[in-house]
Formats: C-alpha cells, sequence, structure tokens
C-alpha cells in the first residue's frame, strides 16, 4: 500500500475519534474503543468476502447492525459472540465487551460502528474497484494491518506520555536484523522445520517478517523449510492484535501467548533455531522481582547460572529490566545443531556498560556473554530510527556457533551515519535505513575487517581488573586552647592529659603523628595515666588535621604489623586491561603521580564494558594558528572601515 494511502486510512480513523469520542471519552481512553473496532472492521471485511478462515454464526456483517438501532447493543454483542473462541478470546483480552456497555450508554454506540462501516476505507486484504474494474482503494496486506495498528498505538501511547521504551518497531530496521540473523548461516539451512521466538512480541511484525525472509532464503537456495513461530506478550491490546493478525492471515504456525516473559515464562524448557526481539529500554521490572527472588536469592534458573566455578546473578537494577529478555533469550539456545541458535535483539546504549562495577547484574551479564564467547557482533543504528524515541540504538548479534575465524573476537560496526530522511515524519522517526545500506552493512559483517566503521577485537579487549588505589592518611598535631578545653572537659583525668601534651607539643605544628603517638603514650604509662582506646581516639581526633605535608601515619592492622592508614577521601580505582600486567600498570600509570599509593585488599574483580562511540571517535581538526590570526586580522579591519563609515555618516 502506497504511504499516501496508509496516511489516509490513519487520518480517516484519527478523525472517527474526533467525531464520536471527543467530548465523551477522555484522550487517553481513545485506544480503548479504536484499535478494537479497527480489529472488528478487519475481521468484518473478511467475514463479508467468505474468506473460511472467520466464521460467525450470527448471520450478521458490521453494516448490518444499523439496521437495529433500538436494540443496538444487543445486537452488536450477538454479533461479536457469534465469532468463535479465538476472536472472542482476542475482544476479550481489549477489554471490549465492557466498553460496548460504556458506548451504548453514552449513546456514541451507533456512531461509532456508522463510521467504521463506511466506504471511505478498505481494511480487506482484497481492493475495492468500480462498475468498471479501476481500483478506487487499494487492499490492505497482513503487514500493512501491523503497522496500522503499531501507527495507531504510537500516537496513543504518544497522547498518554509513555515512557520512550515504549515504542515499536519499524520494518527497515527488523529487515536489516533479519539480514543478519538469517544471511550468515543460509548455507547451513535444510530442508526441516524451523523455530523463531520474540519474547517481546507486540504485534507480531517481527515474527511475521522472520518468516518471509527464511523462506525467501530458502527457496533461494532450493531448500524446502516449515517456520514456526513462537512469542510472548504482555500488552492486553498488542497481545490480541497480534493473534487477530495471526487468525487473518491463516497463521497456524504462530504460537503468541499472554504474560510476562520475566515472571511468567510461556516457554520453560523449550529451545529456538532463531530469536529476534526490541525489549522495551528502561522499563522497572519491579513487579517481575518477586517471582525472581525469594528471601533474597534468585530462584528462577534463567537468572542465576553456575559460571567457571562461581554462580552469578544476572539480575540488573530494577530501574531498567532490558537485559532479562536478552538473558532469557541465551537461555533458550538450541545446541545439537550446526546453526547452533541465533540472537538479534535491539537495545540502547545503556547495556553496553551500565551497572559499573563488577559484581552487578549488568557487569555479571556482560561477563557471562563474553566470556562464553556468545556475543558476535554490535551494530550502532542511526538515530530517530523508531516512532517513539529518539535514543540511540544498537543490534546485538549474539550466537553459540560461531564461525573458527569469529571465535574469541567481537565485530562493532558503526552504522549511525547510514540512513535517508524521510519525506515525511512517521513520530519522532525521521529516516530509514535504505536497501543498499543493509545489504554494505550485512558485506562489512560478513567481510569481518577492520575500516572506518567496523572494528574486530578480542573478548579481552573490553575486560578489566578493577583495582583499588589507596593512599596513606597524613596528620599533623597542633594544640589550641580551643582543643585542649575539650580534652580538660570532656576527659575524667583531661587536666592531667592536657597538662602533658602541653609539656611535650607546645603550641608548635609537628608534622610527625607516629613519633607524636609513641612518646605520648611512653608518657602516659610512665606517669600511670590510664586512658582508654576510645578516649586516644577522641584525643587524636581533637588535636589532628589533614595535612599534605605531613608524614604518612602508620596503624597496627588485623595481621599483626604495621601499615599506613589509608585515607578514605584520597581512596580510587582504577580499570587495568585484561591481559596486562598489574603490577606495571600500577608502577606506570599510577606511582608515577601518586608515589605513596598502594593496591587496596586484592579481589578478583573483573568486569566488561563496551565504549562503543570510544573506537569510532575522530577528534575535530584544530585550525592553524596562522588561519585563525588572518581571520582576526580580517575581522578587526571590516570592523575598522564600518567605524569609519558611521563616523563619515554622522558628520553628514
Amino acid at each position: 500500500m502506497e504511504q499516501d494511502s496508509y496516511r489516509s486510512i490513519i487520518n480517516f480513523i484519527t478523525n472517527i475519534t474526533n467525531d464520536t469520542l471527543r467530548h465523551i471519552y477522555v484522550r487517553g481512553r481513545y485506544r480503548d474503543v479504536i484499535l478494537p473496532m479497527v480489529v472488528i472492521k478487519r475481521l468484518d471485511c473478511l467475514l463479508s468476502a467468505g474468506d473460511r478462515n472467520i466464521t460467525n454464526t450470527s448471520g450478521l456483517l458490521l453494516r448490518d447492525i444499523l439496521n437495529y438501532p433500538d436494540t443496538i447493543k444487543q445486537k452488536f454483542l450477538d454479533y461479536l459472540n457469534g465469532f468463535d473462541v479465538d476472536v472472542i478470546d482476542i475482544i476479550q483480552r481489549f477489554g471490549f465487551f465492557e466498553e460496548v456497555d460504556n458506548l451504548d450508554k453514552k449513546n456514541i454506540l451507533y456512531p461509532v460502528i456508522q463510521k467504521f462501516t463506511s466506504d471511505t476505507i478498505n481494511l480487506s486484504p482484497y481492493p475495492v474497484k468500480d462498475d468498471q474494474g479501476n481500483i478506487l482503494h487499494s487492499p490492505m496486506t497482513s503487514e500493512g494491518m501491523g503497522y496500522l495498528f503499531e501507527e495507531l498505538i504510537k500516537q496513543f501511547n504518544e497522547e498518554n506520555s509513555l515512557e520512550s521504551g515504549e515504542h515499536y518497531t519499524p520494518k527497515d530496521v527488523i529487515e536489516l536484523m533479519t539480514k543478519l540473523l538469517f544471511n550468515p548461516v543460509k548455507h547451513l539451512i535444510q530442508d526441516k522445520t524451523y523455530t523463531v521466538y520474540d519474547c517481546t512480541s507486540g504485534t507480531g511484525g517481527m515474527l511475521v517478517q522472520a518468516e518471509k525472509y527464511l523462506q525467501q532464503l530458502a527457496k533461494a537456495t532450493g531448500k524446502d523449510v516449515s517456520i514456526e513461530l513462537f512469542g510472548q506478550e504482555i500488552n492486553g491490546d498488542t497481545y490480541g492484535i497480534s493473534k487477530a493478525n495471526a487468525l487473518i492471515s491463516g497463521r497456524g504456525n504462530m504460537d503468541v501467548r499472554y504474560g510476562s516473559t520475566i515472571s511468567d515464562d510461556q516457554f520453560k524448557d523449550c529451545c529456538f533455531d532463531f530469536m529476534i526481539a526490541n525489549p522495551p529500554y528502561g522499563k522497572n521490572w519491579k513487579l517481575d522481582q518477586s517471582s525472581l527472588i525469594k528471601s533474597k536469592q534468585v530462584i528462577d534458573s534463567r537468572f542465576t547460572v553456575e559460571h567457571q566455578g562461581k554462580q552469578l546473578d544476572l539480575l540488573p537494577k530494577v530501574s531498567d529490566g532490558q537485559l532479562l529478555f536478552l538473558v532469557n533469550n541465551l537461555s533458550k539456545m538450541v545446541i545439537d545443531t550446526d546453526i547452533g541458535s541465533r540472537i538479534a535483539i535491539i537495545h540502547n546504549a545503556s547495556p553496553l556498560f551500565a551497572g559499573g562495577e563488577p559484581g552487578t547484574g549488568e557487569n555479571n551479564i556482560r561477563k557471562w556473554i563474553i566470556e562464553n564467547d556468545w556475543l558476535d557482533c554490535i551494530i550502532a543504528l542511526p538515530g530517530n530510527m523508531f516512532y517513539n524515541t529518539g535514543i540511540s540504538t544498537y543490534i546485538w548479534l549474539l550466537t553459540n556457533k560461531k564461525t573458527k575465524e569469529r571465535q574469541g573476537k567481537i565485530q562493532l560496526i558503526d552504522a549511525s551515519k547510514r540512513f535517508e530522511k524521510m519525506r515525511k515524519n512517521l513520530g519522532n522517526k525521521n529516516c530509514y535505513i535504505p536497501t543498499q545500506a543493509m545489504d554494505d552493512i550485512l558485506q562489512e559483517y560478513q567481510s569481518f575487517e577492520d575500516s572506518d566503521t567496523s572494528k574486530v577485537f578480542n573478548n579481552q579487549e573490553f575486560g578489566y581488573h578493577k583495582i583499588t588505589v589507596e593512599r596513606p592518611i597524613r596528620w599533623s598535631v597542633q594544640l589550641t586552647d580551643d582543643n585542649l578545653e575539650i580534652i580538660e572537659k570532656k576527659l575524667n583525668n583531661g587536666e592531667a592529659i592536657a597538662d602533658l601534651l602541653v609539656k611535650q607539643l607546645g603550641y608548635k605544628e609537628y608534622l610527625d603523628f607516629n613519633m607524636f603517638k609513641y612518646n605520648f603514650e611512653y608518657k602516659l604509662r610512665t606517669k600511670n595515666i590510664t586512658v582508654k582506646p576510645k578516649d586516644l581516639d577522641f584525643i587524636y581526633s581533637n588535636i589532628t588535621t589533614i595535612n599534605p605535608e605531613a608524614k604518612p601515619v602508620l596503624e597496627y592492622n588485623s595481621k599483626s604489623f604495621y601499615a599506613y592508614k589509608p585515607d578514605p577521601k584520597l581512596k580510587d580505582s582504577e580499570k587495568v586491561p585484561l591481559g596486562v600486567s598489574i603490577e606495571k600498570y600500577f608502577k606506570n600509570e599510577v606511582l608515577r603521580h601518586v608515589p605513596d599509593a598502594w593496591i587496596g585488599c586484592p579481589k578478583d574483580q573483573v568486569g566488561y564494558e563496551i565504549l562503543f562511540t570510544k573506537y569510532f571517535y575522530k577528534p575535530s581538526v584544530l585550525r592553524k594558528l596562522e588561519d585563525i590570526a588572518q581571520e582576526i586580522r580580517e575581522l578587526d579591519a571590516s570592523s575598522q572601515e564600518l567605524l569609519r563609515e558611521i563616523l563619515e555618516w554622522g558628520d553628514e
């Protein structure tokens, strides 16, 4: 369908809300009526065309209901209940049976049905022709219906100010994902059944396009394949649309189930050949948390794994659950085939480096993925690619059956400049990836070579040892009337202690706390002045100040020897790249700047982060000083000339 025709349908449906719902419903509830009515209109078009997949025992079509204005609610309900159980389930997921009652009470059920029976639009998969056979309205394909639904949902989300993570995947992005998912293994495709899974299936558009592309590849290579589609969706509206699309297109191979993939996995113990997904970004998963954690222990085997002899919990921070969907997919990989499993999933920038500290959920996930050598490639997409968000996004490609040349390596591809501007924006989406650019990206992936927009690294490039850098605290000692008065008042034998301090130090600043402490405590013993350890700490805290010029403070530690006391304010950390000697790094990068530093508590803190932009950053070329000076002289001459003209004009 041409974009203008597609847009005209969107505008027509939008006008229905203005004509019938605007003064009755709040704007945020338009979707409760429009989305199920679009599904019903589509089903009615198929029913009137005699499609075998759609049956209705009521004997009514949508337009017939208008003949019963006095009993329109009951006739409409009879019509809806006349569909089979699958259609009724779809309508129930929308909550539309309750909405029919609301529409009737507000006296707008008749006008809503009347609008949707208009001949102005065609939601049928068949063209509408005039008596001479000329096409008046183009057919609406199943794929077109999917995008119609997504555009409507996008508009409703914007009206409800939903977060940027609530978005839908454009056709060009899905096409690129399917090419990257299937093309590299097309030579391994056999005459067999393949499974494709989407853990956040939405309206099912990604599954449908994946099936279509895989069938095309199989046909081109002379293979006869069957494809089974599986998906899970938590949103009732989009689940209903997905089920409706499957029903409308007669897809008996599409099994989409309702519920949260995170807390209510409908495909436990299932494995899939190919997985494709675009999970929500920055979406809070607190409601799922109780199903995954009991008594502070992770109880879902998908999200706690044994890795290199240690137990790793794979739960990111509650505020952003997108990595949970990736972990879910990785738990469903096929092992015993030539292809294994291939995954294409979209993330924003956060999973590349979020979590920071080794041992956090995000870092554990990256560690688990990279050390198992599953991460194959990450492709940076252009900005403003999605309908409802303009943030930076990336396609992650993962597989458990890398080719020999790709083993132990990760490829980064910067495709952020490979786009063309759209003639008219669709929400935030103002550009698209043309076919040639997709082919170039695929070629770059398969070439597996370094270039300006492609970089290949060993896995350990993205790993690091995190070490703690400690520096000694330095105290100088100085008595004042104020701190002596505090000691005298707060301690039982304060006067004697204050007198001893004055005799030992006077009022001069003393830069060696260790020597002072030794002499002071020795004199306390010789004078038989008993001071509790906590009172000693009180004294020292009152008469010392941090002084970079003072000598480092020693303390008697738990290992029964003296060591420098660390200054918590100077505590720092360093990330030592894997493969680099920690000792050499510390000597070259730390000690030459702060010679008194040492490495803190030794812990096996290995983390991973992918600072994508770092590898493609190109610094701006600075202008030559001669050019800048010349420009300044020219500007100065120009301003002098302008001033002269102003003065001459004033003399006239």
